[in-house]
């Protein structure tokens, strides 16, 4: 029984995949492609797999960045790959449709650097368990004065002292600040992947439109 239940949690998101509209299926495969295969095929390239002989660029950055850079690099391979496929095929694209993509390229790509510049300031990565994990906190830009840590403390260091309590976590950086750096974090996480998901979009709407004129003559 427990087996048969598995299999059918399996099954659900293929099931409603196929009740949604032809398009918006469409929309789903071409998200999944660009943003997952990309880096599924790159990723030797990006250095998520180990290829005998072959050192990644990488490797030539701490382990604490490794796990960001690989994120990050990744979402910019499904951008580029994305702006690959439109430019490739841009001649005879309405003129609205292009002055929309090349807006939503830029925000995605603006996006996706927010993104790294507020991970870099506002979340702090503390190793629990010796090492074996990882847990995530956000910080602000400075630590109060009620803060116990002292000044010239690290903030994962001051965040071990206060022993992982995120009530003691926003009295060292303020509840108000935190509150913002979060609000900061979530909206460039929304522009860059809402951007991502517009520019896919356009580029299946010109493949529809190119498709309407091609069977129209």
């Amino acid at each position: 029984m427990a087996r048969r239940a598995a299999r059918g949690d399996h099954a659900q998101p293929s099931q409603y995949l196929r009740s949604l509209p032809p398009l918006t299926r469409r929309l789903v495969r071409y998200i999944v492609g660009f943003g997952v295969g990309v880096a599924v095929g790159l990723a030797p390239y990006l250095g998520t797999l180990k290829v005998p002989l072959f050192r990644p660029l990488l490797s030539l950055y701490p382990a604490a960045l490794q796990n960001t850079m690989i994120a990050t690099s990744a979402a910019a391979m499904g951008i580029l790959a994305v702006a690959i496929q439109w430019y490739g095929g841009a001649r005879g694209t309405d003129r609205w449709l292009k002055r929309w993509f090349a807006g939503s390229l830029a925000a995605a790509i603006i996006g996706l650097a927010l993104l790294i510049a507020l991970h870099a300031l506002f979340v702090q990565r503390i190793q629990i368990e010796r090492g074996a994990d990882e847990v995530s906190f956000v910080i602000g830009l400075s630590r109060s004065a009620a803060c116990p840590c002292a000044r010239e403390v690290s903030d994962s260091m001051c965040i071990q002292q206060v022993t992982l309590d995120e009530a003691e976590i926003a009295r060292c950086w303020g509840d108000r600040a935190i509150r913002l750096a979060s609000v900061a974090l979530i909206f460039s996480y929304l522009l860059a992947t809402g951007s991502f998901g517009v520019i896919v979009g356009l580029l299946l709407l010109r493949d529809e439109t190119g498709t309407e004129r091609g069977g129209r003559r």
